[in-house]
């Protein structure tokens, strides 16, 4: 099991109109600065549906998620990225989700690369926790 903090460098995230406050769907876009056993960055596309939704009180919303996030950077003293399959779900201030690596679509030294992972908040904090 390994552990690697993410910050969040950017979060777009156009609201779609068309949509209700209960049954909202929006896509965000995403680009994380990682530390510790991951080393880089980390850009990632969401497709979101919000059950509850409220810009103004975004500590209240309730979503589930689906998406694909590219890691670019340094694992062990390798180079490369990998691409992860991400679902998962947001209510309130948890966070549950799961991560599965595309090995097709890794580079370099992550080439052939199989595992998987999952998000946590630990102290404020993004953590992935990763097996591979």
């Amino acid at each position: 099991m390994n552990k690697t903090t993410l910050e969040v460098l950017s979060w777009d995230e156009p609201l779609i109109e068309d949509f209700s406050a209960e049954n909202a769907v929006n896509i965000a876009k995403a680009k994380y600065k990682s530390t510790g056993w991951m080393r880089g960055t980390f850009t990632s596309v969401y497709l979101i549906h919000y059950t509850i939704y409220n810009p103004q009180k975004l500590h209240e919303v309730r979503s589930t998620f689906t998406g694909y996030t590219i890691f670019s950077g340094i694992i062990n003293g390798k180079a490369g990225s990998i691409t992860f399959l991400e679902t998962g779900e947001h209510s309130k201030n948890s966070l549950i989700s799961s991560l599965s690596i595309k090995p097709e679509a890794a580079t370099n030294d992550f080439m052939g690369l199989e595992g998987s992972g999952k998000y946590t908040f630990e102290n404020g904090q993004i953590i992935l926790i990763t097996e591979f």
